[in-house]
């Protein structure tokens, strides 16, 4: 419960701490005449992510999320098997020298 509530914290700290750097950002455009964006966003378009870092675009689609996505599982899968084969190695060798 108590582990619920520091999440909890730490997220709305992290937020309050973006929209103040969005705030101060967008007061420097103004008194500067610069169009900057914005310094961390997020904006969700039904068939495209668009987050924005630091005045830069990066979009990504849902079908290349999904992608990207089962490709990672995929490779999740395969280190979760090289590592439990190498925990038996090394417990066979242990079950040895013991």
């Amino acid at each position: 419960m108590a582990r619920g509530y520091q999440l909890l914290m730490v997220l709305v700290l992290v937020s309050l701490v973006i929209m103040g750097l969005n705030t101060s950002n967008q007061g420097i455009s103004r008194l500067t005449a610069e169009n900057r964006g914005q310094v961390i966003g997020v904006d969700f378009d039904n068939e495209a992510i668009k987050l924005q870092v630091c005045s830069k675009d990066y979009i990504y689609t849902i079908d290349k999320l999904r992608d990207q996505g089962k490709d990672m599982a995929a490779e999740l899968k395969s280190l979760g098997e090289q590592a439990k084969s190498y925990t038996f190695r090394i417990w066979n060798i242990f079950k040895a020298i013991v």
